[in-house]
């Protein structure tokens, strides 16, 4: 990943207070994370901090549209993204993450890039099965040239042939 220092945030430039920040996470992002997981995307990133003491807090908010490749006919379509995630950012002796949602950073670093927290925040955003939604009758919108042509290709099982030794070995199964 190219790291051009646009989604860093200053520490020192923080007052002990909540503010905001936003980002857009669009071509420039998309490019630089390239990933299976999309082809593109146009994501805004709401970010409050707020500065305490003993440390910081963020929140992150992600919304926006990815474009995915659908599982079943590899078309590509919009998948809309809304995810809130929180992030706690302590100041220790080394730079090290305690938790998924706890970084510790080292007492000389006095800023944090979220470029990698936006990618793995939109990477857990997005189903593991990824499919075209259905239309308001409940039918699928996924390309019907596809599916057709992966009907052509389904075998049948042939459930009435079986292997004899398989079925007394079922029959011994069955008595345990």
């Amino acid at each position: 990943m190219k790291k051009n220092g646009e989604y860093v945030i200053r520490f020192s430039e923080l007052k002990e207070d909540t503010e905001t920040f936003e980002f857009d996470l669009g071509k420039t992002f998309f490019q630089d994370n390239s990933s299976n997981n999309w082809e593109s995307g146009n994501v805004g990133a709401n970010v409050d901090i707020t500065k305490r003491p003993d440390g910081i807090s963020l929140d992150l908010q992600l919304s926006g549209e990815l474009t995915v490749i659908c599982d079943r006919c590899l078309d590509a379509f919009p998948y809309r993204i809304d995810t809130v995630q929180r992030l706690y950012v302590k100041h220790g002796h080394e730079t090290m993450e305690l938790d998924d949602d706890v970084v510790v950073v080292s007492r000389d670093e006095n800023q944090i890039d979220l470029e990698g927290y936006f990618y793995e925040y939109l990477v857990l955003a997005l189903p593991v099965k990824r499919t075209h939604p259905e239309d308001s009758n409940g039918e699928s919108t996924c390309n019907s040239q596809m599916l057709n042509k992966l009907e052509e290709h389904i075998i049948a099982e042939d459930t009435e042939k079986t292997d004899p030794r398989w079925d007394d070995l079922k029959k011994l199964m069955d008595k345990n």
